[in-house]
């Protein structure tokens, strides 16, 4: 899975078809704020803006949402240079 740097969910592979239950043809083109419970969309927010200022952010374990099973503990991996790139 991967997202553009507008929050919409660009690429979406079978992994991601297992783990959140969307199909692809579901989920590319949607807002990747599907998978991010609303308590959690802030925060999402404020880690994607320090990212982009080139801060680097520790792995953290984090709460993502399924279409079918509920909530799913999830890692949350930074990944700064495909962030950067967008500068």
């Amino acid at each position: 899975m991967s997202e553009s740097p507008d929050g919409v969910i660009a690429t979406w592979n079978a992994a991601a078809e297992r783990l959140f239950g969307y199909a692809a043809n579901q989920a590319i083109g949607q807002p990747a704020a599907i998978l991010i419970p609303p308590v959690l969309q802030a925060q999402q927010t404020a880690i994607i803006e320090r990212l982009r200022a080139g801060e680097h952010i520790e792995p953290f374990e984090s709460i993502r949402l399924t279409r079918t099973s509920g909530p799913l503990t999830f890692p949350w991996p930074s990944h700064p240079s495909a962030i950067a790139q967008e500068r």
